[in-house]
This record gives C-alpha cells, structure tokens and sequence, in this order.
C-alpha cells in the first residue's frame, strides 16, 4: 500500500508539476544557439480568423467534423467547441458516470468519432461520441497510473507513465476494455535521471497510422506505429543531442525538481499527413537574437525524410503559445487566451 501511494505522489509531481514547471520555462528565456541554418520560403502560412478564449487555460483536444474542441487544464469537466469555418463558440459540459469525477490529471481528446478522457492520476479511461459528450467507463488501469496518453482509436492508446522498477518514463500501448497493458520500455532512452530527461510529448497521427514522441530537451523524435513498434528515430534540425538539465532529487525519493533552467529545444509538436511540426527554442545562425520575443519558430518535418523548411509563427503581441494543432490544412494555436487560425499552404503538408 505504501509503494502505491509513493507511486501515486510521483504521478500526481508529474501529471501536475512538470507542466506547471514547462509553462514557466518561456520566463527562463535559457536562449541557445547551434551551428546550423534553417530554410524560410516565403508564404508558408496565411493569417485567419481569431477568437479571445477568456482564459488561458484552454488546450486543442482535437477535432470532429467542423468542430475543434479544446479542453481545459483547471476544469476538466467543461469543454469549449469551435466551429472552425467561422470560429464561434459553444461552451459544453462533460457528463460522467454516477460517483466519478476527474482528476486534475485528466486530458480530453478527439479520436475519429469518439472523445476520450484519459485520467493518469486515477488511471481511469472514459470514451463518449464526440457530439454528446456523455462519458461512459471504458477501462481502467488499476495497477498504476500514467502521466500522458495520446488516443489514436478505440483499441489503442499510447501511454507514458514512470517504471518504479527502472525509475523512468516508459512507453506502453493500453487497450480499452481489455485492462491490457503492453510495455515499450526500450523506447525512451536516459540520459541524467529517467524522468526530466525523457520529458516530451506524446502524440499521434492518422495519416500515416503512427505514434509519435518529441523529447523536450533533445533534438530526435521518434516514430512508431499504433502497435507501438519502433519506425524510425529522428533528429531535429539543431545539434543538442544531449539533455542539458541538473536534477534535484529529494530526501524521500518520491518528488524531483530542476535545479537550474534547463536547454529547451523541442517545446511543442503537431503532426498531420506524414508531417512534423515543431516549435522550437533554438536558434539557428540565420535566426534574429531576439525573434524568440515575438514569434515561435516552427520547423517542418517530411517523416522518414527529415527537415524540409521554417516558419515563423507571430504571438500577435502576446507573451506565450501554448499549444498547436493541425486539422484540415489548417494551422490552430493558442496564444494566452486566444486561438488563432492560419491556412497553411499547400507545399507545407505535400510529400517530396
């Protein structure tokens, strides 16, 4: 019982610190630069409509139909939804079961047809049509918890959740309704202490059917299909290879915090047709020192090919973009409380 409460005081640091610590990182301003240069062909993106959100709090969870959806990181019972065409709002509210409620740690998503709430903190997994909302149990994972999921479908969700046993972030692939859980430890590989140094983002991509996981303090990627088999491993376009960061560890072995502002290099990721976009925090040779201030540099990647170009992604006078997403050619991002909405061109999601 003992080992199960460490265990759920880790999940709890991590599915609520670790984010709190990355939102913070942007006042850091830790600014590296590498040897390297980045393309920038003109009209890569167009300006569309926006809309002030009211909070800051809201994340994409996905989109159906002409519907975006964005969760909420302080209420995770309420959810807001855009119609893309013409960027109106609607707030709704997540219905679940009798007696569950979740947890901070909860994440809504969009997956096909079907939104799903994936609970790290209580290990509980809800899946409802995308249209209503209305949250039924579909598994749980009762023996620990995990710290990020990302939903390709029904039967086959991605989780990264922390190995008591090898003391890091592993990889695994949970099916819904089976209460099976496969683990994919050789996936993420340490570097200083298992947890920050694996620290990244999990996502997924129907087209091609893959996983993919961005490391926060490391310039590679990795791709895998939605059995969480191993594609490809690749690299961003800069040279950190290495995670700069100095851990913290406390005496109870349970909590760990950064000691000093660590190298941020692949801060946010979105993927669609067998693209890569990533917002990176380093700056190559032809970059303006201070560009970082007022815009986020956006990297393009063809997967199994690498790099292809750059762009740079305006914050519209405000402090911080929070998160991004791509659906039906559209570029959708979060800037403090606003969403904007850019048409990528062509050429940006075209194979080469």
């Amino acid at each position: 019982m003992k080992g199960r409460i460490k265990i759920l005081a880790v999940l709890f640091c991590m599915a609520v610190g670790v984010p709190a610590v990355l939102n913070g990182l942007s006042s850091w301003k830790t600014r590296v630069s590498g040897a390297f240069l980045r393309a920038y062909p003109p009209h890569l993106l167009t300006a569309g409509r926006s809309i002030n959100l009211g909070v800051n709090s809201y994340y994409i969870a996905g989109a159906s139909g002409p519907y975006l959806l964005l969760g909420n990181y302080t209420n995770p019972r309420v959810a807001l939804r855009v119609r893309t065409g013409v960027m109106d709002t609607m707030a709704v509210a997540l219905a679940f079961p009798a007696g569950k409620a979740p947890s901070l740690a909860s994440r809504l998503s969009v997956a096909g047809p079907s939104a799903f709430v994936t609970d790290g903190l209580q290990g509980a997994v809800y899946q409802a049509d995308a249209g209503q909302l209305q949250f039924a149990t579909s598994g749980s994972l009762s023996a620990y918890g995990f710290n990020q999921a990302a939903v390709f479908d029904g039967t086959h969700i991605g989780l990264r959740r922390y190995d008591p046993l090898r003391h890091q972030n592993i990889l695994s692939l949970y099916g819904p309704g089976r209460g099976q859980v496969t683990d994919h430890a050789e996936l993420l590989t340490k570097q200083v202490d298992g947890v920050f140094c694996t620290e990244g983002k999990l996502l997924h991509s129907t087209d091609p059917a893959v996983f993919i996981y961005v490391y926060l303090f490391r310039n590679q990627y990795l791709v895998m299909d939605s059995s969480l088999s191993l594609l490809s491993r690749g690299h961003t376009i800069d040279t950190n290879s290495v995670a700069k960061i100095k851990v913290q560890t406390y005496a109870d072995s349970t909590r760990s915090q950064l000691a000093a502002p660590p190298v941020v290099v692949n801060r946010l990721a979105a993927a669609a047709q067998n693209h890569l976009l990533i917002a990176s925090e380093v700056l190559a040779d032809n970059d303006p020192d201070q560009v970082l201030d007022g815009a986020a540099i956006v990297d393009v990647y063809e997967l199994g090919k690498g790099y292809r170009e750059s762009f740079y992604l305006s914050k519209q006078g405000h402090k911080r973009l929070s998160d991004m997403s791509i659906y039906n050619g559209v570029l959708y991002a979060v800037i403090d409380q606003y969403l904007y909405s850019y048409a990528l061109a062509p050429t940006v999601l075209a194979n080469k």
